[in-house]
């Protein structure tokens, strides 16, 4: 992963540790794009990753 993100982005650390997590995938190569857009369904997806809310309803 470290391959796909310059060191000196300041990003860089945020995501790897969101990838570890598995919050984030990236690309089917396994390359990260953080200056891409995403959608509204990818950031939903994000937040339910990184809440926990994963099957539960509110």
């Amino acid at each position: 992963m470290e391959r796909c993100i310059k060191t000196s982005q300041a990003i860089g650390p945020k995501i790897s540790i969101a990838a570890a997590l598995g919050v984030i995938n990236g690309y089917p190569e396994g390359n990260f794009g953080p200056d891409d857009l995403i959608t509204r369904e990818q950031m939903a997806v994000m937040v339910v990753k990184a809440t926990g809310l994963n099957g539960r309803f509110l």
